[in-house]
């Protein structure tokens, strides 16, 4: 009941709530996204073109991840899925999680609103026989509508961080109800499962697993790469890549690579924003350094020449320059987010540099720095004393590889996990 009562109050007050959201991104930096609105409406309220469509004989198993960062880090899994020749949809809630899902040959569409009728309308279209959701995507209203429609539902790669852990127990009630209508949880770690049980999940479909993004594969190739750091000049010149980064960790960043240029003067700087919109306030702050830089999009711009820097301003290349680096930085660590992907630069082998806040990459962390492939810093110092010491020991390239390939497997207790949910 007390569910019931909840989504009928949700979804009174769903457009207003939407006016609100949108007024926010309409005062913040990321308000140029909303440029895109008219055209995402119809995706958005779930009307898939017809020739999109699902087909009732050969249902498809529907993928739910929130952006571009979570439908890589369930790559090793659809790669698994689509190798047996299931049917898939994905659904993303931003362009770049769709684009990349396009990119890879996958039907993938912008997630319908958390809204009966746009929810409704997908599933109609779509027409799933399961709603696999990644991490923790738990939208009442897509979770019960898919439910009573007699979708599996499964969880895969699920977490649940402390503070969202806090905020959750107070609609303790409700979410027992949502995560009972799940078949299976397969949580990344034992403390995720027993958050998981701790919200109402019945213990016996909540399995530890480990994280799938652990059993990421190095890009096929580095070619465009490769090309960028020719047309710069930069052949035999040491790398460091900055990745992933927010605008309160720039500053640390760039000073530290300035300080860095005392020792290491041929040292060059690849560094890409988390959100690529941000990519002319980056521009901004590197030319008030006085660092000379090129954006990707115009590498191929005959000035300036030589350039220190090159800015990361499109989407999808960044993996590719892991390979060619002599160490990396991944970005929200050094504020207060816990950490993007902090295992893509070391499958690559390249010696891993992140600020002390890491509560959503904890166990890869632990592996890196028990390894001797990763490193935790926290000012501008740090980083120039680190990447001495990477550019006196290219045996460390090894050891971060070796840490990454030490927490794979998840990938293939995922699929037992699902498959058994599917035959139940």
């Amino acid at each position: 009941m007390i569910l019931l009562l909840s989504l009928v109050l949700w979804n009174l007050l769903f457009p207003f709530g939407a006016l609100l959201f949108g007024f926010g991104f309409l005062v913040s930096r990321r308000r140029g996204l909303l440029k895109s609105l008219a055209s995402e409406w119809p995706e958005r309220m779930g009307l898939i073109p017809r020739a999109q469509r699902g087909s009732p004989v050969q249902r498809p198993l529907w993928i739910h991840a929130a952006s571009l960062g979570e439908v890589n880090a369930a790559l090793p899994l659809i790669e698994e899925l689509r190798a047996a020749r299931r049917p898939l949809i994905l659904t993303s809630t931003n362009r770049a999680g769709v684009e990349r899902a396009r990119a890879l040959g996958l039907r993938a569409h912008l997630a319908p609103l958390d809204w009966y009728p746009a929810v409704g309308a997908f599933l109609r279209r779509a027409r799933p026989s399961a709603l696999i959701l990644v991490e923790t995507e738990l939208w009442p209203q897509m979770i019960t509508l898919a439910s009573a429609r007699g979708l599996a539902l499964v969880i895969v790669n699920g977490a649940v961080s402390e503070r969202s852990l806090r905020r959750y127990l107070l609609l303790r009630p409700v979410m027992k109800a949502l995560l009972s209508r799940f078949r299976a949880i397969a949580a990344q770690t034992e403390e995720d499962a027993e958050r998981f049980i701790s919200l109402g999940a019945p213990d016996s479909r909540v399995t530890a697993v480990g994280n799938i993004k652990y059993d990421l594969k190095p890009p096929s190739g580095r070619r465009e790469a490769s090309e960028a750091l020719q047309a710069l000049g930069w052949k035999g010149y040491p790398i460091f890549v900055a990745a992933s980064t927010h605008p309160d960790e720039e500053d640390v960043v760039l000073e530290g690579f300035l300080k860095s240029l005392e020792k290491l003067p041929d040292l060059r700087l690849v560094i890409a924003p988390r959100h690529v919109e941000r990519a002319s306030e980056l521009a901004a702050n590197l030319q008030d350094r006085a660092i000379a830089f090129r954006s990707y999009s115009g590498v191929h711009a005959p000035l300036p020449n030589n350039p220190r820097a090159l800015l990361v301003d499109v989407q999808g290349v960044l993996p590719q320059f892991y390979g060619l680096a002599v160490a990396s930085f991944v970005g929200g660590t050094l504020n207060a987010l816990g950490g993007h992907n902090i295992l893509e630069p070391a499958v690559e082998g390249s010696p891993v540099l992140f600020g002390p806040h890491l509560f959503k990459v904890r166990a890869p962390a632990r592996a890196l720095i028990e390894g001797g492939g990763g490193f935790e810093i926290r000012h501008a110092a740090d980083i120039a004393e680190r990447l001495g010491a990477i550019s006196r020991h290219p045996e460390w390239r090894e050891r971060s590889r070796e840490a990454a390939r030490s927490l794979a497997g998840a990938t293939s207790r995922t699929l037992r996990v699902l498959e058994n949910a599917l035959k139940a």
